[in-house]
C-alpha cells in the first residue's frame, strides 16, 4: 500500500498529474487515495473573527462552483494557529440551523493559506478534506468538486454520486 502523503509537500501536485494520469481524466479517488485529508477536526464557534481564513468546505466549493452555501461559513484555519485562539473562541455544540452567527471552523495540519496560494493544490486540498460519508450524502458536492476540477484533468467517478 502507498503512504498517504501531505497536500503542502512541494511538487506534490505535479507528481500526482504525472503518475495518475493514464487517457483523458485523473480519478479524484485514486488522488483521495493517496494524499491525506488535511482536516483533523470541525468545532463550532459562535462570532469567530473570520479575518484572514480562507473559506473551506461547501463554503469554499460555493464561491467557485454553482453550490450553495449553508447557512453557517467554513473555514479552515491551522493547527498551530488554531492552538493560539482556542482559548478566546466560543465554542458551541448546539446551535439552530439557521443561526449565521456559527461558523464552522475546520482545522488542518497544514496552513491553508499557503497551499491557497496555489489553484490547482488548493482544488485538490478542498476535494481531499471532504469524506467519504460526507460526499456519498450529497451529490451535489461531488458535482461540484467536478466542476472545479474537470478543467484540471480531474474527476470523481459517477460511483459517488
Amino acid at each position: 500500500m502507498a503512504q498517504l502523503r501531505m497536500i503542502n509537500e512541494p511538487g506534490l501536485v505535479e507528481q500526482v498529474q504525472s503518475s495518475l494520469y493514464e487517457a483523458g481524466m485523473i480519478s479524484l479517488t485514486e488522488v483521495r487515495d493517496c494524499i491525506s485529508n488535511p482536516r483533523i477536526r470541525d468545532f463550532y464557534v459562535r462570532d469567530l473573527d473570520v479575518s484572514g481564513l480562507p473559506l473551506a468546505g461547501i463554503s469554499a466549493l460555493s464561491e467557485i462552483s454553482m453550490l450553495a452555501d449553508n447557512w453557517q461559513k467554513t473555514y479552515a484555519i491551522s493547527l498551530d494557529d488554531w492552538r493560539d485562539r482556542q482559548s478566546s473562541l466560543q465554542l458551541v455544540e448546539s446551535f439552530h440551523f439557521r443561526d449565521p452567527d456559527i461558523s464552522i471552523v475546520q482545522v488542518w495540519y497544514c496552513d491553508p493559506l499557503e497551499i491557497r496560494s496555489h489553484e490547482l493544490a488548493w482544488l485538490l486540498a478542498l476535494a481531499v478534506s471532504f469524506t467519504d460519508c460526507e460526499l456519498r450524502r450529497c451529490e451535489r458536492t461531488c458535482g461540484a468538486i467536478n466542476e472545479i476540477l474537470e478543467r484540471h484533468g480531474f474527476a470523481l467517478e459517477d460511483s459517488w454520486f
